[in-house]
C-alpha cells in the first residue's frame, strides 16, 4: 500500500509541477505559488477539520511550520536557480538531491530495504537523473549552478523529512501551508504591492493548489505505512510525470535518454515492489 500511494504522490506531484510552470508562463512566479498555497491551505484545513479526530500539539504545529519553510526555501532557491544559471544543470541536480536527502535521513535513522529494493532504490535515483537531464547531459556546470541545485532539492528533502516526524493525521500540512502562506504574502507585498493575480489566472493556480496538496496527503499516508527511504525515492520520482504531461499535452519530444529513465523508473518501482 505504501508503494502504491507513495507512486500516486510522485504522479500527483509532477501534475502539480506541470501546471506551475504553464502558469508561471502568465503570471509572476510568487503569486502563482501564493494563491496555490492559499488554496492549498483551505483544502487541507478542511480535510481536517471534517476527518481528524485528534487535536494538533505544539509539537506538530512547529514540524509542520519548519516544513513549510524548508519547502519555501527550496522553491525561492529552485526558481532563482532556473532564473539566473543553466537550467540543465539546476533542475536534475534539485530533482536528484531531493531524493538522496530524505533516503540518507531514513538510512541514518535505521531503515533497512531489502536487497531487491536496493537496487530498485539506486535504479530510481538513475532514472530521476536521466529523465531531467535528457540527452543534452550537464555541461559548463559553475559553483553558483550547483550550489542552486542541490540547495533546492535539500530544501524539498527537508520538507520530506520534517513533515514525516509530525504525529497526527493531516495537521502538519496545515501547520506547513500557514507559515509558507505568511512568509509569502510578506514577500508579495514587498515585490509587487499586489496580492491580487493577473485576471483570468486564478483557476489554473488554484489546480496546482489541489494536486500538490493531494500530493502531499498521498506522502504522508505513504510514510507512515512503509520505509521512508523508498517512500520518498518514489515520491521523489515526480519529473517523470511532468515529462509525460509536457509530451501529451505540449507534444514535447521525449528524447531516447528520458525515455530510458522512465524504464528505469518501471525497473526500479518494481524491484522496490518485489523486496
Amino acid at each position: 500500500m505504501a508503494l502504491i500511494l507513495a507512486s500516486l504522490s510522485a504522479a500527483t506531484y509532477g501534475i502539480a509541477d506541470f501546471l506551475g510552470g504553464m502558469a508561471s508562463k502568465r503570471a509572476p512566479v510568487l503569486k502563482v505559488i501564493l494563491v496555490s498555497h492559499l488554496v492549498g491551505l483551505a483544502l487541507v484545513t478542511t480535510w481536517a477539520g471534517l476527518f481528524e479526530a485528534a487535536t494538533p500539539t505544539a509539537t506538530t504545529w512547529l514540524w509542520g511550520a519548519g516544513a513549510g519553510l524548508s519547502g519555501l526555501a527550496g522553491l525561492a532557491l529552485l526558481y532563482q536557480g532556473l532564473a539566473t544559471q543553466r537550467m540543465s544543470i539546476v533542475a536534475p541536480l534539485a530533482a536528484l538531491s531531493n531524493a538522496i536527502t530524505p533516503a540518507a535521513f531514513g538510512l541514518i535513522r535505521g531503515d533497512r530495504p531489502s536487497t531487491s529494493a536496493w537496487i530498485g532504490i539506486v535504479l530510481a535515483l538513475g532514472a530521476i537523473w536521466a529523465i531531467s537531464t535528457g540527452a543534452g547531459g550537464v555541461h559548463g556546470a559553475t559553483a553558483q549552478a550547483v550550489g542552486y541545485g542541490l540547495g533546492a532539492g535539500m530544501g524539498f528533502g527537508a520538507f520530506f523529512i520534517l513533515l514525516s516526524r509530525a504525529p497526527e493525521g493531516v495537521w502538519p500540512l496545515v501547520a506547513s501551508r500557514s507559515m509558507s502562506l505568511l512568509t509569502l504574502v510578506v514577500l508579495v507585498t514587498i515585490t509587487t504591492r499586489s496580492l491580487r493575480p493577473p485576471a483570468g489566472t486564478g483557476l489554473s493556480m488554484a489546480r496546482i493548489g489541489i494536486f500538490d496538496t493531494a500530493a502531499n496527503i498521498l506522502f504522508l499516508f505513504a510514510v507512515r505505512r512503509g520505509l521512508f527511504t523508498i517512500v520518498a525515492v518514489i515520491s521523489s520520482l515526480y519529473p517523470a510525470t511532468t515529462i509525460l504531461m509536457a509530451r501529451i499535452t505540449l507534444d514535447d519530444r521525449m528524447d531516447r535518454v528520458q525515455g530510458a529513465g522512465l524504464v528505469l523508473a518501471a525497473a526500479g518501482v518494481g524491484l522496490i515492489a518485489a523486496g
